[in-house]
């Protein structure tokens, strides 16, 4: 009978913490995401202006902004010297697979 009763209370408390938390999620939605909406879109037009009135500082912001860019995607180089990339690779020619069914012997034809 107390088994009843302790089950009974335990079902009806996580009835509420539900209830609580579908509350919550219908409630009051934060406002941050519409600031950094806000904030980006005048970030965007501040460029924008700068880079139509041909200010100064937007050909010093973009030279810095490809400097560092052209950082990130720099490879490191190799410790024994420097690679030097071709300027056209030679096409190679691949070779052609083979069959599964050709290459492993263990499979008995029926």
């Amino acid at each position: 009978m107390q088994d009843l009763e302790q089950l009974q209370e335990i079902q009806e408390l996580g009835q509420e913490e539900e209830e609580s938390f579908s509350q919550e999620e219908g409630g009051n939605p934060s406002g941050v995401p519409l600031i950094q909406a806000g904030l980006c879109l005048v970030a965007l037009a501040a460029l924008l202006f700068l880079r139509y009135s041909h200010s100064p500082f937007y050909e010093s912001f973009s030279e810095w902004y490809h400097q560092e860019a052209a950082q990130e995607i720099q490879l490191p180089a190799w410790e024994g010297g420097t690679a030097s990339p071709s300027p056209s690779p030679e096409p190679t020619v691949s070779p052609q697979p083979t069959p599964s069914w050709e290459a492993d012997t263990s499979l008995q034809r029926v």
